[in-house]
């Protein structure tokens, strides 16, 4: 019952707080003066590529080499982890 008789008053409190924040905040906001235009922004810089021609796109097995690495070594601060189960053991067998 006590925590009814300081819960409403206190919530009541804080609507009234915020309905003031909100009225008066427009306000402050239209005293500072009009809002200026936007900036407008430079054209961008001309690119020469290949000599002013058409960019040719490339496949991406030209740009990016997969490789497996030769032998997996993992680092002892893992070994603690799978150790504790929170990590999963390496597990060759099953590419893991």
């Amino acid at each position: 019952m006590k925590v009814r008789r300081v819960l409403l008053p206190a919530l009541l409190i804080a609507a009234c707080v915020m309905m003031v924040a909100l009225t008066v905040m427009p306000a402050t906001v239209t005293a500072q003066g009009p809002v200026k235009p936007p900036i407008p922004y430079p054209d961008p810089n001309k690119i020469s590529v290949g000599g002013g021609g058409a960019v040719k796109p490339l496949p991406i097995d030209q740009i990016v080499v997969y490789k497996a690495l030769p032998k997996y070594h993992q680092a002892p601060w893992l070994d603690k982890l799978v150790w504790r189960s929170q990590a999963p053991a390496h597990r060759p067998d099953r590419g893991l």
